[in-house]
This record gives C-alpha cells, structure tokens and sequence, in this order.
C-alpha cells in the first residue's frame, strides 16, 4: 500500500494546467510530456508488475489478481469509470481447469494389477518412485503393458503395438539437448511429443521410466494436458530394474495418474474515458499483464523454476496502457471518440482475456472501432518499434509513419501494411477475428523470453517514454478524427513461422498451415473447438465452420490443440489429407490440401 501511496502522488504532478491543456488544443496537437517524468512514471509501474513480490503474474493466482488490483487503482486514481461488469473494473471469466498432483503415490497406489497373480510383481518394484506429471489428463486407464523401448520408429511399428485389447505404453525417456532438432518419433521433442505418438498406436496411457527426477520435464497447471493419463518411474538403474520387471506383468494393469482439476477464474482490467457524446465509437487501448509465474511448459528456460518475471513480456505493455491512461484522463473534455483501457487477462493461455472481450463485450461490439494493442515493447534495439496490421484499415494508412516523422526525433519505425502479421501470440488477433482494425506495438523479440532472464534491468525506459509520445499522436489522430476506422477486409494470411527469435510471430514454427482458428479454453472438449477458418485458408475452402470440432488430420487422431500442432509438423504443404470433425453431434470428413506458411 506504501508503493501505491507514493506512485498516486507522483502521477498527480504530471497533470498539466487548464490553461496549458486549452492552449494545446488550439494548436491541434498534444501537451508537451515531461519524457523524463514519463519514463520515470512508467519505471515505477514496470518494476512492481515485473517484482519478486508478484512472482510473474501467472493468470488464476492470487499474484495475478494482486497485479489486477494494482491496475485497478491506477484507473481509478486517475478518474476513469468503471468499464467492467456490474459497474465494476473487472470482467472476470473462467479459465481451463487446472491440475494439481493429488499425492505423491507409491507403485502399490498408482499401478493396480488386474490379476492377482501378477500382485507380487508390483512388491518388487517397491524401490521404484512414481512422481505425477500436470501433463497427464486425470482420468485413469487400463491396458496390457506394450515396451515402447527408445521410441524409434522401428519399436513404434513393432508387434505388440497389434495385439489385442487396451493397451499402456512405457517407454525409457530421455532428454534432448536444447534447441535439438525433434525426432518425430522419438522422445527428444519432449513428453507431449510422445504422448501424441503412443495415443496415434492406440495407448490409453503411458508410463515414462527415468534415471533420475532432474530428468522430468516441468510443467505447469494451466497447460493443455497431453490427453491421455501419465506417470513417471523413477530409477537410477532404469535400463536394468524397472522396465524387466514391469514388463513380467502380462494382463491388463490399472494406472491411476494422481492429478485432479482445479477451476479457477481470473479477470480482464477495463476502464472508461467517455467522450461528451455517449454515441460516440469507442477505441480499446489494452495490452495483457498475465505472464508465467514461475514458468512451466511455456518456458523457454527447460528444468529451470525461477519467476518468470516477464518486464517485457508484458509488464510493458501493460505500463504502456497506463501511462497513456493518464494522459488521456487529464484531456478527457476533448475526447470526439471514447477510450476504453484494458489490461488483458490470461493471454499467455491462447489470448483468453481478449477473446472473451469480443465475444462478452462490455460496450456495444458496433461502437468499437479499431483496437490498438502493446505487446512487448520495452526491449528496443537503437530505437527500434514495429507496428503491425496497419493493413486491417485503409484509414491506417499513412498515419502511423505520418505521426512519427512529426515527433522531434522519430522513431526508427517499420510498418507491416499487409495482414501477414495480424496473427502471432497477441491479443490484437481477437479483434482481427472479429473483424475490427487492430494495430499491434511491439520491439521485437529478444534471448530473456518466456525466461526468468526478462527482468527490469534490461527495460528502455527512455525509448518507451518516446513509444508513448508517438503513440499518444497515433491516438490522439484516430480520436480526433471524424471519418470511420474501415476494416479492410483483406485475406487473413498464415503468420511467418516462429524462430528462435521470433516466437511472438507466429503460434507455432510449421511450414503447414490449415486455418483453423482454435477456440481456447476448451479442456471438455475431445478434439479442437474452432472459433472459425482464416480467410482464403484450405479450411475456409473445405467448409470447415466455428463450432467445429477437428478431430482427425490425415492419420492423427486429434484429441486437443497439442495434437494439431503436432500434426501439422507432420504434413507437408501440397499433401491432401482427410479431416474428420464433428458438427451439431455428426462427424464429418473431408479432402483438403494443406497449405503453405509464407
């Protein structure tokens, strides 16, 4: 309370005088912004959300609700209205279950023997430690036992893969290098590469045996599992102990996961700026403030648990939003269009927070014009600041280069015209998908992503001050002027493939792309929920509608979106493949031919 006491004081010295405020609307053009006062504003947000105290702002915890809170007040220190639900700042939705290990449980608890001859085979392996794994659905399963060896694809084919019955893969895991190059039918790709394989053979669960626990991939609750029940056996001797004796058990055995569900909830930050006129569009400023608490699946940093700080990522996006709050608070009588300020919720989820926006939205959808996101945006190299998607309106054009060659010392500023670039992991994309205008503010992508390496030390906060000057101009021109934001309706194109340096691009690194639009947040469901097709993709082509299900591309079986992206690593552009999917309760199957990433 201390630190919110001191920032409310410091931010009040920045309110600029009626009398300078008229004289600057006379001459058509913003106050002058204190760059120092501004960059040292903007230090202060970025170094409490990206703090110890806050331990990365993972969506669902109370540490993410407290960075909530602490946007919470900034808007209401600074006059805005409540722009939540219920008169409130907050727009709370639901988020995917997650899982939690239930227990450490003993062999005897876990592995269940479905013959009782085959009971004192489990006493041997009492030695043997099972450790959960929030990679595993919770369900339990039952199978024959079926040695998967090292997973080549020789031992994939082999016979015991056709025998009868359910079955239970075990496999000896081993650990890839980082950066290796995967092996689509090996382990080195990771547990859920894995877990796609045995699930495509038919296993219904699958038991890991390692050396040692420093060998098990971390994970974390929120993650999408990996569809079908885990464990992992632990053994320094695994070559030798374990795997023989296992394998003595020749009926059906019961493996029992030890995970469970856990619901949980988390919320977007919204505030209001109302122009005079309350029939007046409305522009959303917003940018998420969720990161990855202490890492998890999505790190970048693997076997490492260590806060994820996220400064960058998006501790400056979200100070952005703020910062351009409170310039816009103070100008509020002149808005011609109204402000809505949100700080997204659970984008590092799959842009929950914003899509549950678009499709709950808390203003009227018609009123809303375009959609200017930060993502990322702390971290420039010699000035650098791309903005993407200005091909989602005609009325962008021009205007964002226009406004920065305005500014004392412009910026050096890359413009993405077309909409190649509208995807990638941010929350812009959920506007794009509603077909609303969207520009996205970003300053590339750097070593410190997704690690707990993404610390404020590392944060520009002079050129963030110059971002906020340019994009207050770019802001200030869409408010000002009176002409619609046109959506230009343009084909929505593939994202360029991710690269060690660039993972905000694109979802996912593949040469082949379906277009399909995931719906996230969808755990219940067997299969990918589409929310909708890319315009001009082979789905839009094949007939493929939101409210789909996909659940088979070409051979895979597809039981979640790990399985998609795994198979879409799998399948080349020009190969026409058969998709299965379900609609209003009917599967269906069609011929499509996959297509290229450009």
């Amino acid at each position: 309370m201390e630190f919110l006491r001191s920032h409310h004081a410091m931010s009040k010295l920045t309110i600029l005088a009626p009398a300078a405020l008229a004289l600057a609307a006379m001459q058509g053009r913003a106050p002058a912004t204190d760059s120092r006062a501004a960059a040292e504003r903007m230090r202060a947000d970025l170094t409490y959300l990206a703090s110890d105290e806050l331990q990365g702002r993972e969506a669902g915890t109370e540490n993410a609700n407290r960075a909530a809170a602490f946007v919470q007040k900034q808007f209401t220190d600074m006059g805005l209205a409540p722009g939540g639900d219920g008169g409130s700042y907050y727009q709370i939705f639901k988020l995917p279950p997650a899982r939690r290990v239930v227990e450490n449980k003993s062999v005897a608890q876990s592995i269940q023997t479905k013959d009782a001859a085959d009971a004192p085979l489990l006493k041997e392996l009492k030695n043997i430690t099972l450790v959960p794994t929030l990679a595993s659905s919770v369900e339990s399963a039952a199978g024959r036992l079926v040695d998967v060896g090292d997973a080549s694809a020789e031992q994939f084919e082999k016979d015991a893969w056709k025998q009868s019955g359910s079955k239970i893969a075990i496999a000896r895991m081993t650990v890839a290098p980082e950066g290796a190059a995967a092996n689509p039918h090996g382990f080195g790709s990771g547990l859920r590469t894995l877990a796609f394989s045995v699930k495509q053979h038919g296993a219904k669960g699958l038991i890991c045996i390692v050396r040692s626990e420093k060998d098990i991939q971390p994970e974390s609750g929120e993650s999408h599992d990996a569809g079908l029940p885990i464990v992992y056996a632990v053994d320094s001797d695994a070559l030798g102990d374990a795997l023989p004796k296992l394998l003595a058990i020749k009926n059906e055995i019961a493996i029992d996961p030890g995970v469970e569900h856990v619901e949980r909830k988390t919320q977007n930050v919204i505030g209001l700026l109302a122009a005079p006129d309350p029939k007046a569009d409305i522009i959303v400023i917003g940018g998420h403030y969720d990161h990855l608490g202490w890492g998890g699946s999505d790190s970048l940093a693997p076997g490492v648990r260590a806060i994820h700080h996220g400064a960058d990522d998006n501790a400056s996006g979200t100070t952005m939003v703020l910062e351009l709050a409170r310039r816009f608070a103070a100008r509020r009588a002149e808005l011609k269009r109204s402000i809505l300020f949100v700080t997204w919720g659970a984008e590092e989820m799959g842009l929950l927070g914003s899509d549950y926006f678009v499709k709950h939205p808390t203003q009227p959808m018609e009123r809303i014009a375009a959609n200017l996101n930060f993502d990322m945006v702390g971290r420039s190299k010699e000035r650098k600041l791309t903005i993407m998607g200005s091909g989602s309106s005609p009325e962008f054009e021009g205007v964002v280069e226009g406004e920065n060659a305005k500014l004392q010392n412009p910026l050096s500023l890359s413009v993405a015209k077309t909409l190649t670039t509208l995807g990638g992991s941010s929350d812009h994309r959920s506007f794009i998908v509603a077909s609303k205008p969207a520009l996205f503010f970003f300053t590339g992508t750097h070593s410190d992503y997704h690690k707990p390496t993404d610390t404020v030390d590392k944060i520009e906060f002079g050129t963030m001050a110059e971002i906020a000057d340019l994009s207050e101009k770019i802001l200030w021109h869409f408010d000002l002027e009176p002409k619609p934001i046109t959506w230009a309706n343009l084909p929505m194109e593939p994202s360029p493939a991710a690269t060690p340096g660039n993972e905000k691009g694109a979802e996912t690194g593949l040469r082949a792309w379906l277009g399909t639009i995931p719906e996230y947040g969808t755990d219940d469901i067997k299969g990918v929920l589409l929310s909708g097709t890319s315009k001009g993709s082979p789905a839009e082509k094949a007939g493929l509608l939101a409210k789909d299900i996909l659940i088979q591309v070409g051979e895979f079986k597809i039981d979640n979106i790990n399985d998609l992206t795994i198979a879409l690593g799998r399948v080349k552009p020009g190969q026409e493949v058969e998709v299965a999917y379900v609609r209003a309760g009917d599967t269906k199957k069609i011929k499509l031919t996959i297509a290229a990433r450009r």
